[in-house]
């Protein structure tokens, strides 16, 4: 019989000798285990109600090292089978003071700098003090571990968004990639989920450190990578480049020996962005939870500012990448909360599936343009798009197009103003085709024109199949 909330207050009435005068959830992430804050006499704790007894031992087994190791984690207060009772850090994360800080870029850097101060600490660990026979799955971050992260990406997000790829070339730059890191070896303390919001900065400005339990042995700058290129922190390119010298340094200065650090830090930061895309595509579009679709967006614009920074000699994978990090592909991941309705406008091709909604209000419009007369079937059009004259003049005037048009804005017209007039955030508005690139293309330019032009929306426009548009037109 599974662990409920009623387990957790009997357990703290046994601990403290007082019943909790309040119970406050607090949201869970990506895992299974639920928290809960319990109040009593000005005091709090937490409640943890996790059903894996073999994630509980690598959780018991790291506290227990890194209490030794003088770093501030959470006692373990008491343990009752599928619950535990915690000593409570604190509410207030890394993460929010980093973007309370977005406009004092020194006091981030200085943030940052204890924080990696704290990790150097662990990392600097010997191997014989940390409870390796308690990790979880894979104690190495080896090639194995790394082929998982890589392949959780692409199934997770990559096939989840429809971007197009050859699966075997693709597959043959993961074997390239994860190898060339596995080459370095595993020998340091990674803490895995390394991020500002699992470290706690409470009043007294002490920092502390949460959700360890995928504790691993890697190379440490995947912890390093997981703290500076957070997606919703923001940091610019200047101060994750000048945290990360600052890290390495601060290995040195510990006597911690890190072969290749330079050279092998840009592809494991690049692993840890893949890796963080696949749990977003997991959590976030597929089971729905709003905190990781809205973070994709910003996931993506890590992907391009790592591609413009950093030379990848994997052909396939950079051709990915480059997909990946279109303004046109990351604009329709952005959900702004706004005062105007944002209208969501896509042109598809059948054959590749329906659109995924990103925004998570479901439904909206899908206008199937296959039954319109097709210019993609004569040579002069073939290799040109809706976009170009030639073939608005061809749809105008030698296709049912006008007709369609004019029913197709009443629909959309009556839509919007209930819409606009009712406070509604998000309306999607989908065109399909048999390739993408005609009819379907036509009809979302058309579209977007009309509602920019009204002034009191905004439009977000993304033709998905342009990557499959003849080279000419790219």
């Amino acid at each position: 019989m599974s662990a409920t909330i009623q387990d957790v207050l009997a357990l703290h009435e046994q601990y403290f000798g007082i019943k909790a005068t309040r119970v406050d959830a607090i949201a869970g992430a990506g895992s299974n285990r639920r928290y809960v804050r319990l109040h009593r006499k000005g005091e709090t704790s937490i409640g943890v109600i996790s059903l894996d007894p073999l994630e509980n031992a690598a959780f018991f087994g790291m506290t227990a090292a890194l209490l030794e190791a003088d770093v501030r984690v959470p006692d373990i207060l008491d343990v009752s089978k599928q619950c535990y009772l915690l000593s409570d850090l604190g509410s207030h994360s890394v993460l929010q003071e980093a973007i309370s800080l977005k406009d004092n870029p020194q006091a981030q850097l200085e943030l940052y700098k204890r924080v990696l101060d704290d990790l150097v600490k662990m990392q600097a660990l010997p191997i014989e003090n940390l409870p390796v026979q308690h990790f979880l799955g894979r104690p190495l971050f080896d090639r194995r571990a790394i082929l998982w992260d890589l392949n959780y990406f692409k199934y997770n997000f990559l096939k989840v968004v429809g971007i197009s790829f050859d699966e075997d070339a693709l597959q043959n730059d993961f074997e390239s990639l994860a190898a060339w890191i596995d080459s370095v070896g595993q020998h340091h303390f990674m803490y895995r989920d390394f991020q500002g919001r699992n470290i706690i900065l409470n009043k007294e400005g002490e920092l502390g450190y949460i959700d360890y339990q995928g504790a691993r042995l890697g190379h440490p700058a995947y912890d390093a990578a997981s703290l500076l290129w957070q997606a919703k922190a923001q940091l610019n390119m200047e101060q994750r480049t000048t945290l990360l010298e600052y890290h390495k340094s601060t290995l040195q200065a510990a006597g911690v020996a890190v072969p290749k650090y330079e050279l092998i830090a840009p592809a494991i930061i690049l692993i840890r962005l893949l890796q963080v895309l696949g749990a977003y595509g997991l959590r976030g579009l597929v089971e729905g939870k709003s905190h990781f679709r809205t973070s994709i967006a910003h996931g993506l614009r890590n992907i391009k500012h790592w591609i413009e920074t950093f030379h990848l000699p994997q052909v396939e994978l950079s051709r990915v990448l480059r997909a990946l990090s279109q303004d046109d592909f990351i604009s329709q991941f952005e959900i702004e909360h706004s005062e105007k309705l944002t209208v969501h406008i896509t042109s598809f091709s059948y054959k590749r599936g329906y659109p995924q909604d990103r925004t998570g209000h479901g439904g909206g419009f899908v206008y199937d343009c296959r039954f319109i007369h097709n210019p993609g079937r004569y040579e002069p059009y073939k290799r040109l798009t809706g976009k170009d004259q030639s073939v608005k003049d061809f749809l105008e005037a030698k296709s049912q197009m006008p007709e369609f048009i004019k029913e197709m804005f009443a629909q959309v017209d009556a839509a919007v103003n209930n819409y606009v007039e009712r406070g509604h955030a998000h309306l999607s508005v989908s065109f399909g085709c048999t390739g993408g690139q005609h009819r379907s293309v036509y009809s979302a330019e058309a579209l977007t024109a009309r509602l920019r032009a009204r002034g009191d929306v905004k439009v977000i426009l993304h033709h998905r199949e342009s990557e499959h548009w003849p080279r000419e037109l790219i």
